[in-house]
């Protein structure tokens, strides 16, 4: 009997160490972070104010609607992209010590107002994809706010990332969602599968979303791998007296009632204001 209780006893232990092991290995892709800095914005050209226009890093990563993460492996370009800004002085705070193990993600995304109150929620690294969950307090996703999140994180786990992926609870708002939708779906039909009828929504992505103006969305659609390789080169277009910089053969499209524009057309029509063409003007420099 003593023999059959020690068994008992024994197989009981295994089997709490297994479930252990089992929550460990689902559990191991769930990163420690540190978020030093998290605010949004309404106001895009106080954005411009710490040198944001520069896209001079390491590297980055981008999610299907354009948002970019800047990767800082080192203290070198960091210090020079944010050398003289006042703003973000916590950038200031890090030394080639830090950087032996450590990572600065800069990520910056549009949606919501830009008054009201956000937290990163959770961080994961799954099949090369960086996973962010972001939480609003309330949810106003049609306004257009920038948020900007700082995040400090060990170096060995940011380094096979490829991909961005941005969860958030404004993607529950079906407005927002069916304007984007609607916008993919139009781009899909009228730009991509006259040539390549095999194309499907998932194909579309904004590179990047530029807001939702109204009712008309502005965004560069991507077609992922029908369209190859982003392009470096770029042509410089006068649109309302501001000189926007555009890799040839993806310009800033406008939608708007079922139907594609570009923009200096849509700004012709009267579908965006000058307000609105400035505010796309800045947030084009950040994005």
């Amino acid at each position: 009997m003593r023999k059959i209780i020690n068994l008992i006893i024994i197989c009981f232990f295994v089997f709490i160490c297994i479930i252990a092991m089992i929550g460990c290995k689902e559990n191991k892709n769930v990163l420690e972070y540190f978020v030093v800095y998290s605010r949004c914005y309404d106001n895009y050209a106080e954005l411009l104010e710490f040198g944001l226009d520069s896209k001079d890093c390491d590297r980055t990563i981008l999610d299907k609607d354009g948002v970019m993460a800047r990767i800082f492996d080192s203290n070198q370009k960091l210090k020079k992209q944010y050398a003289n800004s006042d703003k973000l002085n916590i950038l200031k705070e890090y030394d080639d010590e830090f950087f032996v193990n450590n990572s600065i993600l800069i990520i910056f995304g549009l949606i919501g107002d830009g008054n009201f109150d956000h937290v990163v929620q959770s961080i994961a690294i799954k099949n090369e994809t960086m996973i962010m969950n972001i939480e609003y307090s309330e949810q106003k996703s049609t306004a257009n706010g920038l948020y900007c999140i700082v995040i400090e994180i060990d170096k060995k786990d940011i380094k096979g990332v490829s991909k961005l992926e941005i969860i958030n609870n404004a993607d529950n708002d079906d407005k927002f969602n069916n304007i984007k939708n609607e916008a993919k779906q139009t781009y899909l039909k009228s730009c991509i599968q006259d040539n390549y009828p095999n194309a499907t929504l998932s194909d579309v992505s904004f590179r990047p979303f530029l807001g939702i103006y109204g009712e008309a969305l502005v965004a560069q659609f991507y077609g992922g791998q029908y369209h190859g390789v982003w392009p470096d080169e770029e042509q410089h277009y006068n649109i309302g007296g501001l000189i926007f910089n555009i890799p040839t053969g993806y310009p800033i499209l406008v939608w708007k009632d079922s139907e594609i524009f570009e923009l200096s057309t849509a700004y012709d029509k009267g579908f965006l204001t000058k307000e609105d063409l400035l505010d796309i003007y800045n947030l084009y420099l950040i994005l």
